[in-house]
């Protein structure tokens, strides 16, 4: 939006992320409290947020259906608001609708990483929850909220509805790579939480105020 908007009219700006987490939230990575509802032994995708069309869930699905065809070998788990009422049908997906603020880390602590393929996002905060969780990230690297956060094959890996299935099963056949790009997203994770984003507004009004007295 500033490129695309502000710059355009020559406001002055200034990017701050549109969110942010409290990095002690996601410390514990003994929370075995998803096993409660997750009952296989097959790792798992996670997929974390509302089902509704926009979100393009349906694409993740048929990717772990395609995956699994000869060989099952892992499961989709969606965790999130059901607005859509669409029937999910896919033996290869476990749907836990709502859940509490618990449930939800503990799948972020113990899935094998994060997919999430919406088009249009104003801000990739489940993307930061995956990497303070220590998980990387499938994204659209087509949504600008996306690829303003993630960085394809450094902090995660960009894939399309055409390519998903060969992105998720390279993440599944190679540890070292999931390893990797979890590490990178971590080192970014201080940029997002509220501290760091209370400071950098903060600085920021501080100099509004300094520039006006000055100009005064």
């Amino acid at each position: 939006s500033k490129e695309l908007f502000f710059n355009k009219i020559s406001v002055n700006s200034v990017i701050v992320p549109g969110g942010g987490i409290n990095l002690n939230e996601y410390q514990d990575h003994d929370n075995d409290s998803i096993y409660n509802l997750y009952k296989s032994n097959l790792p798992f995708i996670l997929v974390l947020g509302r089902k509704n069309g926009a979100k393009n869930y349906k694409s993740i699905i048929e990717a772990i259906d395609k995956i699994n065809e000869k060989e099952k070998i892992c499961n989709l788990l969606m965790i999130g608001k059901d607005e859509d009422g669409d029937e999910i049908i896919s033996k290869n997906v476990v749907y836990l609708k709502e859940q509490p603020r618990s449930i939800v880390l503990s799948a972020l602590a113990k899935c094998k990483f994060l997919v999430n393929m919406s088009s249009s996002e104003s801000f990739g905060i489940v993307i930061v929850e995956s990497w303070a969780s220590g998980k990387t990230v499938v994204v659209n690297g087509r949504c600008p909220a996306f690829a303003e956060l993630v960085q394809d094959q450094i902090n995660g890996l960009y894939a399309t509805e055409y390519n998903l299935s060969e992105k998720i099963r390279y993440l599944l056949d190679n540890d070292d790579i999931v390893d990797v790009l979890s590490l990178n997203g971590q080192s970014q994770i201080t940029n997002y939480t509220w501290k760091e984003i209370g400071v950098k507004i903060g600085s920021i009004l501080l100099n509004l105020t300094l520039n006006k007295n000055n100009l005064s």
